[in-house]
């Protein structure tokens, strides 16, 4: 299983950093919302990582 981040790329670099190797860079809301569908599909993925804003809720 497998640990999966989605996010703009300023979001996503500390994970790659720290050796997250399932990251995705979404820099709008259709690139996100693929993103996420597709690796909701993985079933590798054990945990996905998105920040609060980007799911549209609010604050």
């Amino acid at each position: 299983m497998e640990i999966a981040v989605v996010g703009n790329s300023d979001f996503i670099l500390g994970f790659r950093l720290a050796g997250v190797e399932k990251t995705v860079a979404a820099e709008d809301d259709a690139s996100l919302t693929d993103a996420v569908t597709r690796l909701m599909a993985d079933e590798t993925v054990a945990i996905l990582v998105i920040r609060s804003s980007d799911m549209g809720t609010p604050s």
